[in-house]
């Protein structure tokens, strides 16, 4: 019977273990079936979350874009005087082509020779119309064929080769060749010492034409018979050496009959000390004015890299020295001038900066040169008659008669230039419907395109674009990446700007989107609860089976020790009856044999 309890108890326990490894792929089930589910609910999330945003506020950021095609190269210039094949023509010809750009750029137009692609002359026109340039130099009955370029400093366009024939004697009505051409002045200007690495300036303010203008200038910096530079309209030049030594600089200049003619002078080239530096320079400039008028002359930016700056010397190229870091001179009369600032640190060391000043006449003291007035059609002897400048830059409104002046971009002077805002379709004249804003170092307008008083979009000129902005509780939100985002915060009444926060914004969510967001939510956060009190509670049966079988073995092995006593005993039990029965039998025996003695005792 004992047996059988141990075997039942046995049978319980291999039980217990079946079951648990059942529970186990039931588990593992499980767990399987809600990652399923888990992955489902996810993927569905992540779609409403990705197209949701765009329907979260009622706020909506509208984005309205300005074209931008590129820059469009210029057509093929047309229309060509004197005309193709045209005969007869007075010496010099003065030549005239249409060059038409589709985006109205201003143009750099260039003139050539079909005979040896010589460049004849240039014109820049503003937003692509008629160049013109005059051809000196011809010869009488002669054939010449000539071609023109337009570049909008980005594309060009080379137009077809036209032909024209001069007349058969100078002029008109015949009569003796012009006099002969005379040759330019050269004459070149610049320090007499200088130092190895360091920028000498030279001049070339005293070069001129008797019976012309000079046209060109190229330089030899050390007479070797080589150019070192093209033929340039600078009348500064800047070089350094590297080695020391007696430099021959030559100049050569020419007219515009293409007469030349040379200047040369020597400079003396120093190696200072390895453990000196010349001073830096600057003379800053160029500087403009006019006659009697009083021109600040600054040389601000300049520095002693190992020491410091002892002297400024200041030549105004008028024969006036003075000396100062910053110098207040007048011109008496009309011209470009050289100006050379010179510097001297505390070892004696020397550098100089050239720059130049235009000085024109204004006869009638109203502050326009009388350059500008004539251009404009305006009396020079008036002072009440001036170029209108509605903004008081010092540049009119529109360009001049003569096309010599091209006319102020900028008439209201907001930052904006006209032609943008006419697409825009504010007032050129009115500079309070344009609101200019610095943010991060770029440039921003906030543009009224209605005449309301509430600036309607914001534009970026780098980018060329506009965005829609946001008037909010009396502040305007603006988007200054075009990325649908609002990025800034602008208030009018203190002209502060602020980064925006999207925390600070009041967002309204429409009821549907709040319900189904919180159903996800719900859902997940149940099946997160859910998956970890599952297994939480098959962790803890496992537990109690675990010690249920620990408890059912424990029972096991103690009747098993129960049984093995039982046996013991029972044996011990039997061996002690059998020899007690035979102990009993030997007294048995002994007293019955005692018993015998005794009676035989009394009988005797």
């Amino acid at each position: 019977m004992r047996e059988c309890i141990v075997l039942s108890h046995i049978n319980i326990g291999c039980n217990i273990q079946n079951n648990q490894e059942t529970e186990g792929k039931k588990m593992k089930g499980r767990q399987k079936k809600k990652r399923r589910i888990s992955l489902f609910i996810f993927t569905i999330t992540s779609v409403f979350i990705f197209f949701i945003p765009t329907g979260l506020t009622n706020e909506e950021i509208t984005l309205g874009f300005k074209p931008n095609l590129g820059n469009i190269p210029p057509y093929q210039p047309t229309d060509p005087y004197p005309p193709d094949g045209a005969t007869n023509l007075e010496i010099p010809v003065t030549l005239n082509v249409n060059v038409p750009d589709p985006d109205t750029d201003p143009m750099d137009v260039y003139f050539y020779n079909a005979l040896d692609d010589s460049i004849i002359g240039t014109d820049t026109v503003p937003n692509g119309s008629t160049a013109s340039c005059t051809w000196s130099g011809l010869a009488p009955n002669t054939i010449y064929r000539w071609y023109v370029v337009a570049n909008d400093s980005e594309y060009e366009n080379t137009s077809s080769i036209w032909s024209f024939t001069t007349e058969s004697s100078y002029g008109s009505g015949g009569g003796s060749p012009p006099p002969v051409n005379q040759k330019p002045i050269a004459k070149v200007t610049g320090p007499d010492t200088g130092y190895v690495n360091e920028y000498i300036s030279f001049s070339v303010q005293y070069s001129y034409d008797p019976d012309g203008d000079i046209t060109g200038y190229r330089w030899d910096f050390n007479n070797d018979g080589l150019f070192d530079t093209d033929w340039i309209e600078d009348t500064l030049m800047t070089y350094t050496y590297f080695q020391p030594g007696n430099y021959s600089v030559k100049l050569q200049v020419k007219d515009d009959d293409d007469a030349t003619s040379t200047d040369s002078y020597v400079i003396t080239i120093i190696q200072q000390e390895p453990d000196q530096q010349s001073p830096v320079v600057q003379a800053n400039g160029p500087y403009d004015g006019l006659v009697y008028e009083n021109i600040t002359f600054t040389g601000v930016g300049s520095f002693d890299p190992d020491g410091t700056i002892v002297n400024y010397t200041w030549d105004f190229g008028d024969g006036i020295i003075r000396y100062g870091i910053e110098i207040i001179h007048s011109y008496n009369i009309s011209g470009i001038y050289n100006i050379t600032l010179s510097v001297t640190d505390n070892y004696n060391l020397t550098s100089n900066n050239t720059t130049v000043a235009n000085i024109l006449i204004d006869s009638d003291g109203d502050g326009w040169s009388d350059e500008i007035e004539k251009s404009y059609g305006t009396n020079i002897s008036d002072p009440n008659c001036q170029p209108l400048d509605s903004d008081s830059d010092g540049i009119p409104n529109n360009d001049s008669l003569d096309g010599n002046y091209t006319g102020d971009i900028d008439n209201d002077n907001d930052g904006l230039d006209d032609e943008t805002e006419k697409i825009f379709g504010t007032d050129p004249n009115n500079e309070v419907d344009v609101i200019k804003l610095e943010i991060e170092e770029k440039t921003y307008y906030l543009i009224n395109t209605n005449n309301d008083e509430q600036s309607d979009i914001l534009y970026i000129p780098f980018t060329e674009e506009n965005t829609i902005i946001k008037l909010i509780d009396g502040k305007l939100y603006l988007d200054t990446d075009n990325d649908s985002k609002w990025n800034y915060i602008y208030d009018p009444t203190t002209t502060q700007i602020m980064l925006y926060k999207p925390e600070e914004e009041s967002i309204q969510l429409p009821l549907l989107f709040l319900i189904i967001i919180a159903i996800i939510v719900t859902i997940i956060t149940f099946l997160f609860i859910r998956k970890h009190y599952e297994i939480n509670r098959l962790i803890k049966q496992l537990s109690k089976l675990k010690k249920k079988q620990q408890i059912y073995k424990k029972r096991a092995n103690k009747l098993r020790s129960t049984k093995r006593t039982n046996r013991k005993r029972a044996s011990t039990y039997y061996h002690t009856k059998s020899r007690n029965s035979i102990i009993k039998t030997k007294i048995k025996s002994k007293i019955v044999s005692q018993k015998s003695d005794r009676k035989n005792h009394k009988k005797i």
